[in-house]
Formats: structure tokens, C-alpha cells, sequence
């Protein structure tokens, strides 16, 4: 249980609340439990490669505009 815990980024505590079914265990950790499970893949779908893009990214394929337009 250490080990996982510690892979995972959480206290030995937490892990252990996790186990309990607490409420009061924040989402990021279980979130971080699950990574170490590898079923995150299994459980939330991937985003669309368009939402991966940054802002330049976007900006640099947007189609040019003709200068005569303004």
C-alpha cells in the first residue's frame, strides 16, 4: 500500500480514505490513484486532437484574408 500510495502522490492516509469510500478525499486524488491503475484510458475518452491545439497553432492555419477585405 505504501508503494502505491507513494506512485500515486498521496499520503498512505489518503489512500487508505480512498479505500473507505470517504467523501471528504479530493477528486485529484483519485484522479492520481487511478493513473497508477492505467485505467484511465478505460474510464474517460480521449479529446479531440482539435481541442490539443494551442493558440498558435490555431492561429497559424487559420486561412488568410485578402487585404482589399478591410
Amino acid at each position: 500500500m505504501r508503494d502505491f500510495a507513494y506512485r500515486a502522490c498521496i499520503s498512505l492516509n489518503t489512500l487508505q480514505r480512498i479505500e473507505r469510500g470517504e467523501h471528504s478525499v479530493l477528486a485529484s486524488n483519485y484522479l492520481n490513484a487511478l493513473a497508477v491503475l492505467r485505467v484511465m484510458d478505460k474510464l474517460f475518452k480521449r479529446p479531440d486532437e482539435s481541442l490539443l491545439k494551442t493558440k498558435d497553432d490555431i492561429l497559424r492555419n487559420l486561412p488568410s484574408i485578402d487585404d482589399e477585405y478591410f
